[in-house]
């Protein structure tokens, strides 16, 4: 399905985030004209999943457990990219990743931003791949970048670009194959054989681990997200995986 040539031309991303404070009463205390703006959020969330919120009337309860998955009100605590590695035979023997994490979102925002303008500059038909990567990971960062006024890279301009013109391969997308459903990571990762990513923890519980100092949990999370994704393409182009 991908050529040799196609898959090197891959870096494959995954972002995890947590809420930008700990509790809700630290965000009014900081700044008491954002109460009503949140408490608005809560109505809507429990609007939208009746029966998967339906304990979260309160706002102060649905901050831990929905806030960090939006933007406005979250923050991204690591970022990880990789790449896999191919012998000289075309065959896929390693997979090498980096990860930018810690308490200071804007140092790893920049070192995140600096890293992407030197790979777009040297290598411009580059694809970040990733899962939900158009959804979900890349309008996160570009959000969290313009509110810490951390530059963002020329190649992330998303909205001067038509869809089929940006750097973003979306295995979320992928998986539809011209139809309309898709699927989960873990779930494809189960079906095609791949280690899953989710043996560790999951996305909600990336909150819980990030206050109580459990960074670089979640760091070996998130490279376990973007290796399977990578094994995910290795497996739908005919190749062998990579298992380490």
């Amino acid at each position: 399905m991908y050529t040799l040539s196609e898959l090197q031309q891959m870096i494959f991303i995954d972002i995890e985030t947590s809420t930008r404070k700990e509790t809700f009463q630290e965000v009014i205390d900081e700044n008491p004209a954002l109460e009503e703006y949140w408490n608005l959020k809560t109505s809507q969330l429990r609007e939208s999943q009746p029966e998967t919120l339906k304990d979260f009337a309160d706002p102060h309860k649905m901050w831990s457990r929905m806030a960090g998955l939006y933007p406005e009100w979250g923050r991204i605590v690591c970022i990880s990219m990789g790449q896999l590695k191919f012998d000289e035979t075309g065959f896929p023997y390693d997979f090498k990743a980096v990860s930018y994490h810690g308490n200071n979102e804007d140092d790893l925002l920049k070192e995140f931003s600096q890293t992407a303008t030197k790979i777009m500059q040297k290598y411009p038909k580059m694809k970040w791949v990733g899962h939900n990567i158009k959804g979900f990971d890349l309008p996160y960062i570009i959000k969290r970048s313009l509110i810490n006024d951390v530059v963002v890279p020329n190649a992330f301009h998303l909205h001067k670009q038509k869809p089929w013109e940006n750097c973003l391969l979306d295995t979320q997308d992928v998986w539809k194959f011209g139809g309309w459903n898709s699927a989960k990571l873990g779930l494809i990762s189960e079906l095609l054989g791949i280690p899953s990513p989710k043996d560790a923890m999951s996305g909600p519980e990336v909150n819980e681990y990030y206050w109580n100092d459990r960074l670089e949990e979640i760091k070996t999370y998130c490279e376990k997200d973007i290796q399977a994704t990578a094994n995910i393409m290795l497996k739908m182009s005919g190749m062998d995986i990579i298992v380490k």
